[in-house]
């Protein structure tokens, strides 16, 4: 590959490009590839522990973006864990992720937002919801305008015997991918973990949940 030069505009100070000195006459320029997204925060939460609810779809889990917002939200990770005390024969549950375009959720219980870096500003606009208050406790209804059609869904698991050792997995409800392209939240906007159990047996009182989240804040 043929050495190039880039052009930089004269400004009275000058423009400078970073560069490692060989030694020699000359530098080596080089680039650090960054993020175009001004990140103002990073988030993170975890719901209490949510007991099945059998037949009923379930909504686990929400976070959203007020109307007129004026961040975006980069969710980076999404998962789901379940536990099982009962053996399961039937379909496993399924795990659901939908998104709403036109709206945010509501009802649930408002859970506490944790930081990485407690020096950085949570944005009051980004909310998260949990379908209980407790680990165990009673359940209050997450509600929202769900899109058609699921964003990613996946099944959870299930115990089809007693024996041996049960480990907790994480299941993610959205792609890996987001980790590092992550799916992004406008003002009005909102994403929800649902549960699907098509017999009753598949997700009995007797399953256990949990749904952990991360987000980036930032401003475009």
């Amino acid at each position: 590959m043929p050495d190039g030069f880039v052009q930089m505009p004269p400004d009275g100070a000058g423009k400078k490009l970073r560069s490692s000195d060989r030694g020699t006459a000359g530098h080596d320029t080089y680039v650090i590839p960054t993020s175009a997204r001004n990140t103002t925060n990073t988030g993170l939460v975890t719901t209490w522990r949510t007991l099945g609810a059998a037949a009923l779809t379930q909504n686990l889990f929400a976070i959203s973006n007020a109307s007129g917002s004026s961040i975006l939200i980069a969710v980076r990770r999404l998962t789901a864990q379940i536990d099982h005390t009962v053996l399961l024969a039937a379909v496993m549950p399924q795990i659901k992720t939908f998104r709403i375009t036109a709206g945010i959720a509501a009802g649930g219980t408002l859970l506490d937002k944790k930081q990485l870096d407690t020096t950085k500003t949570e944005n009051a606009s980004v909310t998260v919801r949990g379908a209980t208050a407790s680990d165990g406790g009673a359940a209050t209804a997450i509600t929202g305008t769900l899109d058609t059609g699921a964003v990613w869904q996946q099944f959870g698991s299930r115990m089809h015997s007693a024996v041996g050792q049960i480990l907790g997995n994480d299941n993610n409800v959205l792609p890996q991918l987001v980790e590092d392209d992550p799916l992004i939240l406008r003002a009005n906007q909102a994403l929800v973990v649902q549960v699907v159990a098509s017999p009753a047996t598949s997700n009995p009182a007797t399953n256990h949940w949990f749904v952990q989240c991360v987000w980036d804040e930032y401003t475009a």
